[in-house]
C-alpha cells in the first residue's frame, strides 16, 4: 500500500469529505475502487448523511518515464525514444557523428543515480556501459556531444627555400588552411 491519512470512521453527522488519494514510491495512483466496484474512481466523497461500512481499495499501475536520446552534430541510428519504469534502466542507443567530427561525451540533463549506488551529475561524462545501469525516476534526456576534428599542418620548406608567414597551423573539418607563399 501507498501512504495516506483519512479518516477512519464517521457517522450520520460526520460533515461531506473527500477520501485524500495516496503516494506510492514508483507507482501511479489510479484510483479508488468499493468492495462492489471493479471501477477505479480518482475522487471518492463521503456525503454526510451517509450511514453503513464503506471499504475502499487503492489501485495503482507502475509508473513510466520517458527517455529520449539526442545527438549534437550527429543522429541517433538506433532508438530515439524509450519507455522505462519505476528504477529500471535505459537500453541505451547508438549514434553516427556528422562529417568530420568525433564522439565528445554522452551526458544526462539531470543528476542520476546508478545501480550500485554511483551517483552521475547533470552534464557529466556518462559512458553507454553506465547508461544501461541508470535508476529511471523520472523523465530524463541523455545527449551525445560530438567535437568538429581539427588537424595540424606543419609546412616546411624544401633545401633552398623559406616560408614567409605561419610555419603551423590547427585547421578545422571542412576549413581551408591559410594561403602559403613559399620563397625560392
Amino acid at each position: 500500500g501507498g501512504t495516506v491519512t483519512n479518516p477512519e470512521s464517521y457517522n450520520i453527522e460526520t460533515p461531506t469529505f473527500k477520501l485524500n488519494n495516496p503516494v506510492k514510491e514508483g507507482y501511479v495512483f489510479t484510483g479508488w475502487t468499493e468492495s462492489n466496484s471493479a471501477t477505479p474512481k480518482k475522487e471518492v466523497t463521503i456525503t454526510k448523511g451517509t450511514i453503513g461500512n464503506k471499504e475502499y481499495t487503492a489501485n495503482y499501475e507502475e509508473a513510466k518515464y520517458k527517455v529520449t536520446y539526442k545527438a549534437d552534430n550527429g543522429t541517433i541510428t538506433g532508438i530515439t525514444n524509450e519507455e522505462v519504469t519505476y528504477k529500471n534502466s535505459p537500453t541505451g542507443t547508438t549514434s553516427t557523428p556528422n562529417e568530420g567530427y568525433k564522439v565528445l561525451k554522452w551526458a544526462v540533463d539531470k543528476d542520476v543515480n546508478l545501480k550500485g549506488g554511483t551517483k552521475v551529475l547533470k552534464g557529466d561524462p556518462i559512458t553507454q556501459e553506465e547508461i544501461k545501469k541508470i535508476e529511471v525516476t523520472e523523465d530524463i534526456v541523455i545527449t551525445i556531444y560530438h567535437y568538429k576534428i581539427k588537424y595540424s599542418i606543419t609546412y616546411e620548406s624544401s633545401e633552398n627555400g623559406t616560408i614567409s608567414g605561419i610555419e603551423s597551423e590547427e585547421v578545422s573539418h571542412g576549413n581551408s588552411p591559410h594561403i602559403l607563399v613559399l620563397l625560392h
